[in-house]
């Protein structure tokens, strides 16, 4: 073994002034140097370490194996191994099978030779390997003669073995371990520890992979239970539809022709049921494209304030037959055209406000708009829909954008309705880029809040405000 000294010395002249020879002493800093040594492979053995366990977080799964086979070869060329791999079993099937392998410079890989070993051949192996026992092996020919893990080991040209289990609570998932080829090996704590903390490490990364493609595959049966459930209703709904529309054109028809006024109240039934029916299938149309986002937004040039009037205007008959004010507030800053989809604009708006105005009895209904924000070529509008109704309980309002649901099962019978109203304008809104919020107090009414963004046509402004009672 080489001996480190510290030499001090000084040169010795003679009378002439010649260089007669040297005097000094050395000292033997071999401990000291072997301890710096020491803190130095510890720096770096704690710097592998920690980059090893940093590469794994976040790591999409696709790019897992590659990082595996980084860790191996950064992990062995510290160490100074000849081979360092994982093994993993196949329960199901009782197989056992090198999936990672990295190999020093001159060391012939083995991976190809270790697939699929019947692990009832390594027995005593696999049983210690599951009792979480580290399987030291310093010299492989002190193995029984005739033992199948001795020819194994030999027919790779195996001197000594160090293999560590990877556990998971009570499963064992297979086994990392590092081999001597070259020469026999005596393996160190260190070299053990290094071991174990990188099969702990390959455990959790193993975990994670099962979890997330467990929870990959239950988004794609999600996903495909929700496209199925949406593609039906839309079918069925296609399929509903054209007997409806032919049942209420005829019921049409009948109220010209000379009835009675039995008839014509019964024809009156026929007709209103087939368009309530129609309504009904309609949304339900429209909620399952919005469910298989497949929704199509048909953004064009429109004028606002036509909209808008033509909304209050047919809105204004039912309020005014229940005395409650309905009253539509433009920002004169809303500029008239607009370029965006009108008429799922219309249909949230109609939504919104035709819930409002059905659910107030007395006092009012206000319809207000105005900027939110804006930039050079577009706009955000912010709608507010304020009713002095009957409002929603706090505990019925997280349930209230949910398909089908109604606040309170005595309003279907009074006010009817679906409850997929409020589900769709929720998904009309955000398909077209925007946010519903809203507010409630039981007795005292409700305001719904919307925003939309919008691409701006021209400078002209808005019109002044505009009531409508």
């Amino acid at each position: 073994n080489p001996v480190w000294v510290s030499s001090q010395g000084m040169p010795l002249f003679n009378a002439e002034g010649s260089l007669a020879g040297y005097r000094g002493e050395s000292t033997d800093i071999t401990e000291r140097k072997k301890a710096e040594q020491d803190r130095e492979r510890q720096i770096r053995f704690q710097k592998i370490l920690t980059q090893v366990a940093a590469k794994y977080i976040n790591l999409p799964l696709e790019e897992i194996d590659e990082a595996i086979d980084q860790s191996l070869e950064e992990l062995g060329s510290f160490l100074g191994v000849d081979r360092l791999y994982v093994f993993e079993y196949d329960l199901d099937n009782q197989f056992c099978s090198n999936t990672h392998e990295w190999c020093a410079p001159g060391i012939s890989p083995q991976v190809n030779n270790l697939q699929k070993i019947p692990m009832d051949r390594i027995s005593w192996w696999v049983k210690a390997i599951h009792k979480a026992e580290v399987l030291d092996i310093p010299d492989v020919e002190l193995l029984p003669k005739n033992d199948t893990v001795r020819r194994i080991l030999q027919a790779q040209g195996v001197q000594s073995l160090q293999c560590v289990p990877m556990l998971e609570d009570d499963r064992c998932w297979g086994f990392v371990g590092f081999d001597s080829v070259r020469k026999k090996h005596t393996y160190s704590e260190e070299e053990a520890r290094l071991l174990n903390v990188f099969a702990q490490m390959l455990v959790n990364v193993r975990s994670r992979i099962r979890k997330e493609t467990e929870l990959q595959q239950s988004q794609k049966q999600a996903s495909a239970a929700s496209q199925a459930k949406s593609d039906f209703l839309t079918k069925m709904s296609h399929e509903i539809r054209t007997p409806l529309n032919g049942v209420i054109g005829v019921a049409d028809l009948l109220t010209e022709t000379s009835l009675d006024s039995e008839q014509h109240r019964l024809v009156g039934i026929v007709s209103s049921s087939g368009k309530l029916l129609l309504e009904l299938v309609n949304d339900i149309l429209d909620f399952a494209r919005i469910e298989a986002g497949k929704l199509e937004l048909h953004n064009s040039e429109f004028d606002l304030d036509e909209l808008l009037k033509g909304l209050t205007g047919s809105l204004a008959f039912t309020a005014g037959a229940k005395n409650v004010e309905l009253d539509l507030l433009l920002s004169p800053q809303v500029p008239a055209k607009v370029m965006g989809d009108s008429l799922r604009l219309q249909q949230v708006i109609m939504n919104l406000a035709g819930n409002a105005v059905k659910f107030t009895d007395e006092g009012e209904v206000v319809i207000s708009i105005d900027i939110e924000s804006e930039c050079p070529d577009g706009l955000i509008l912010r709608f507010r829909i304020h009713d002095t109704g009957i409002g929603i309980s706090k505990d019925q309002q997280p349930f209230l954008f949910d398909a089908f649901f109604q606040a309170d099962s005595t309003n279907r019978r009074k006010y009817g309705g679906t409850g997929l109203g409020l589900p769709i304008t929720r998904g009309l809104i955000e398909n077209m880029g925007g946010t519903l919020d809203f507010t409630s107090e039981p007795g005292k009414g409700s305001e719904f809040i919307f925003t939309i963004p919008l691409k701006r046509v021209s400078d002209h402004p808005g019109s002044e405000s505009l009531e409508a009672g």
